[in-house]
């Protein structure tokens, strides 16, 4: 993850989303509480080395996702793209660990509830990390869209914690909260540089993506399940198929 210093300011100071990144970190805690770290103080083996990868995997990220901002603000330039090159190798072993967990969910499944659309909320986070740090990288030199792709990496563990905290207190007015707050951030994120010209299609993209995603998700609850696509759901149980998890 580097980044050209010498281009104008933009209106947000992506340089100070290290320390705005902090809040993820007692949100994951909260969020992941019941189905991960309690396990640990518990009797029981549920828990598998597919999730142990993961999370160690993502609080590397997390991590990143603090450091990198805090060095561009110190100006430590090299120390900044040194640590970048260290992503290379990181965020495809995210995105390999990602549909791991994909798989053994949708082991857990019923054949007949092995749909595409089930699996929306895991294949949610794994595109959006994986088009968002594509886009990073790629646009590396470009300031205005390398930060806010990085930024995007980072929003896209709301969807997983926010759901975990609120989805199970009373379904499904728990999820249609943290679906609010999530559609919230990237609207605040919106009005608040609407006067910017560069890299400012990021997030209205982040959002179109998600809007698709969750209205795909209610349609499906509110309908019994009725919504077939057959090409993606035969993908889905071909994947299921295979021996990974």
């Amino acid at each position: 993850m580097s980044a050209n210093t010498s281009e104008i300011t933009t209106k947000i100071n992506f340089d100070r989303f290290g320390v705005i990144f902090f809040v993820l970190i007692p949100l994951v805690l909260l969020g992941f509480w019941k189905s991960y770290f309690l396990k640990f103080f518990e009797d029981t083996n549920s828990l598998t080395g597919f999730m142990h990868f993961h999370a160690i995997l993502m609080t590397a990220w997390v991590t990143l996702l603090i450091v990198q901002p805090t060095l561009i603000k110190r100006k430590k330039m090299k120390t900044h793209r040194l640590i970048g090159k260290f992503s290379y190798l990181l965020m495809p072993l995210i995105m390999v660990s990602m549909l791991f967990l994909v798989h053994k969910s949708g082991n857990l499944k019923p054949i007949v509830e092995q749909t595409f659309v089930n699996a929306l909320l895991g294949l949610l986070g794994f595109f959006v990390i994986g088009i968002c740090y594509f886009v990073a990288i790629i646009n590396r030199h470009n300031t205005a869209i390398h930060a806010r792709a990085m930024v995007g990496t980072g929003l896209a563990l709301l969807d997983p914690t926010l759901m975990r905290i609120f989805g199970p207190l009373f379904f499904p007015v728990g999820a249609f909260i943290a679906i609010a707050i999530i559609i919230g951030v990237f609207v605040v994120l919106i009005v608040w540089e609407r006067k910017q010209a560069s890299g400012r299609w990021i997030f209205p993209s982040l959002l179109a993506i998600y809007f698709i995603a969750y209205f795909l998700l209610t349609f499906q609850l509110y309908t019994n399940n009725s919504i077939n696509f057959s090409l993606l759901d035969s993908l889905m149980k071909w994947f299921y198929s295979l021996p990974l998890t």
